[in-house]
């Protein structure tokens, strides 16, 4: 019984190093490398220069949604075909890639939001605290 995979599992294992590999290279984190944060502290004086949209965040989300797959996929064809360390080895960078995109995607729609609270105090000015009220058993009125 011959042990080597078929033709069509080799080439499907070329196919998704091929795309993990360009999944790779082409972003890695792209959250952690391309936004820009909000400045911590009082508001600032100028308008805040940070990434208030949440388009690196969703891409991070896909494809390290993707590179979990694709890895998982390389995890189980090795497994079934009896494939070289090295294919699990792809998969499991793969897996591990994935996660680093998905916690890049996490960061990312914070640091989006974060910016976009910063952006409205700045153009909206920061709202104002209401002061509490006594109601008449003493007590605080409840805001609503």
């Amino acid at each position: 019984m011959n042990q080597r995979p078929s033709r069509a599992i080799a080439r499907a294992l070329a196919i998704a190093l091929a795309v993990a590999v360009a999944v790779a290279v082409g972003a890695s984190g792209c959250s952690f490398a391309l936004m820009d944060r909000a400045s911590a502290g009082d508001p600032p004086e100028r308008e805040p220069r940070c990434t208030d949209t949440e388009g690196w965040p969703i891409w991070d989300s896909a494809v390290g949604t993707s590179s979990i797959l694709v890895g998982g996929l390389q995890l189980g064809v090795a497994h079934d075909t009896g494939s070289p360390a090295v294919v699990r080895a792809i998969g499991i960078a793969n897996i591990v890639l994935g996660g680093v995109h998905l916690a890049s995607a996490v960061a990312g729609f914070q640091w989006a939001g974060d910016c976009r609270r910063v952006r409205d105090d700045y153009f909206l000015g920061a709202p104002a605290e209401a002061p509490a009220r006594d109601n008449a058993q003493g007590g605080r009125a409840r805001s609503e």
